[in-house]
């Protein structure tokens, strides 16, 4: 500070001196300061600082600051400096932007800092001019209170000092700067130094993604695609993704290929899965890679080339510097063995998992589908009145993709037991049901009824451990119910046919081909629950009454049919 001050005290001692009614005072105290009499300078200036003199005021602040004819006092040179600043001097206002952002004489304030620089820049003082404005071409470089940098942020964010790094970025964004208010947003969206908040997290995304940040059209479209701190819209999500995927951005490629690979919001389309795969691929994502080579399996030669084709067509078109290497493609593999398609990519690759489950006995324990979970961390059910409850793994059936889940707590519904029926009575051409929450990202948040029969007691080649059904299974369905007209549980609804293992195996495309998972092998786990209750007794359906109508049997029972949501975070 020394150094930026002495020079400019003497000038200010100068030019007040001249043309105003105090300049008497002022030579006496420029002659007392040239001579190195500090104290004499000051006991010059007081007086017209504590009449309101603004010049005075700003000399003396500085004075106390150098310690100059009085012992070094921070806390009184701010003192000064902030009277002469709220007059509208514009040194001042700099100069207390300058004690903010060091912390001299006042608690260390970065907002305050950038308010008082900003002041000064307005009235055209050119080192707070200078100071606001980018020092060269890189962003990292902008400086700002105290001659903080974005750089600074980064640098205090990977040391985990939250809070200074949130004190650096935050002005920093307000200021306009899209790359802080990406920082800021991903600090929000993860609770670090701030507390976690979706919302805020989106706002500030918004604002980064609007100037053409492509990592936060990214976070825009996730936010979208899970509903969090923003309304729920898988249109906005994709428009995100595709903006952010324009400019190269391997995370947005890559999360389109998910979704059209599982049918997550869109039609399912392995094509343009297979497309996106490849442009994340050549833009060196490397989950993408493997990914590529998943769905390269489930192919036919001819979906591949025109997935080859449309992605040497979008780069051309967007990105013509980016190069796609096409290789010659290994012959489509059928794989009788591989399990059904559940609508999920493979576990490493999915980001959020959906699906139904249902409960039932006195323990809040929910059966779903072991795909639905498999491979996640955090597992939350919700119910029908919006509560969400966390919930984990009690015991599984991985060979028969059953499932059974503890609740951390009730749920503040009332409950309504299931009855296991038994599947071996079951016949073909018996009508069946289910309540579940298919593709709840694009048809809502509210219970769906499907209704079929069995076609057949068996799944492919003779599976016996399954139904064929014609409910139609779509994405979000996996692990609901299957009711007969009882009401009873005959089943758990597990997947539909993967149509592209299908043609390449048929030729054609079979319509409406979907599996249920028998009640008996639900009934084959109940010995293995702790203190389960399992209800002898169910809500029945039949004989039709007032009381026991499907219109009736559907509001009680949707209480207890939940929605799954799993994440491998």
């Amino acid at each position: 500070m020394a150094r930026r001050l002495l020079p400019l005290l003497t000038v200010l001692f100068f030019v007040f001196s001249t043309g105003i009614a105090s300049g008497q005072t002022y030579r006496e105290a420029l002659d007392a300061y040239e001579k190195g009499d500090y104290k004499t300078a000051v006991d010059k200036l007081k007086p017209l600082a504590e009449q309101g003199d603004k010049n005075a005021q700003f000399i003396l602040g500085g004075m106390y600051n150098e310690g100059l004819g009085v012992a070094k006092d921070y806390k009184e040179g701010f003192k000064w400096l902030q009277l002469a600043a709220n007059q509208g001097d514009a040194n001042a206002q700099y100069f207390l932007g300058w004690s903010y952002g060091k912390g001299k004489g006042v608690a260390q304030d970065y907002y305050e800092a950038l308010k008082w620089h900003r002041l000064a820049a307005e009235q055209g003082h050119a080192k707070a001019q200078k100071l606001l404005a980018p020092r060269n071409k890189k962003k990292d470089n902008v400086q700002y209170a105290g001659g903080q940098t974005l750089q600074d942020g980064k640098n205090a964010y990977k040391k985990k000092d939250y809070k200074k790094a949130f004190e650096i970025f935050k002005p920093l964004a307000e200021q306009g700067n899209e790359a802080a208010q990406n920082r800021l947003g991903f600090m929000y969206m993860n609770g670090h130094g701030v507390a976690q908040d979706s919302q805020e997290a989106f706002n500030w995304f918004r604002l980064s993604a609007e100037q053409g940040n492509s990592e936060s059209q990214f976070y825009i479209g996730r936010l979208y695609e899970s509903g969090d701190g923003v309304a729920q819209d898988s249109k906005e999500a994709i428009k995100w993704y595709q903006l952010a995927s324009t400019q190269g951005n391997g995370e947005s490629q890559f999360f389109l290929a998910l979704m059209f690979a599982s049918g997550t919001s869109v039609l399912q389309n392995y094509v343009k899965a297979y497309k996106w795969a490849i442009i994340a691929s050549a833009n060196r994502f490397e989950p993408a890679s493997t990914f590529r080579d998943y769905l390269q399996e489930r192919m036919t030669p001819t979906q591949i080339a025109e997935s080859q084709r449309l992605a040497s067509e979008w780069v051309k078109k967007n990105n013509p510097d980016q190069k796609i290497i096409i290789t010659e493609s290994p012959p489509s593999k059928i794989h009788q063995n591989k399990p059904l398609n559940t609508h999920q990519p493979p576990k490493m690759f999915q980001h959020v998992y959906a699906g139904t489950g249902f409960m039932f006995g006195a323990k809040d324990y929910v059966i779903t589908n072991w795909h639905v979970v498999r491979g996640t961390k955090n597992i939350k059910v919700k119910f029908l009145n919006g509560e969400k409850i966390k919930a984990e793994v009690l015991l599984k059936n991985s060979k028969n993709d059953i499932v059974f889940l503890k609740l951390e707590r009730s749920p503040q519904l009332p409950p309504s037991n299931f009855k296991i029926g038994d599947s071996s009575k079951v016949r073909m051409g018996d009508k069946v049901f289910t309540i579940g929450y298919p593709a709840h990202w694009v048809m809502g948040q509210n219970p769906k009824y499907t209704e079929g029969v069995v076609n057949a007691l068996s799944g492919i080649k003779d599976d016996s451990t399954v139904f064929q059904i014609s409910v139609q299974i779509q994405p979000g369905n996996s692990g609901g119910p299957l009711f007969n007209q009882n009401g009873e549980v005959i089943g758990i609804t597990q997947a539909a046919l993967d149509p592209n293992i299908a043609v390449g195996a048929f030729g054609t495309l079979p319509q409406n081909v979907n599996y249920a998972i028998k009640s008996s092998h639900i009934k084959n786990l109940l010995p293995m629950l702790p203190e389960a209750l399992v209800a002898s007794r169910g809500i029945v359906v039949v004989p039709t009454g007032p009381q026991n109508s499907l219109a009736n049997f559907i509001d009680r029972a949707k209480n207890n049919i939940v929605l799954i949501e799993a994440t491998t975070e």
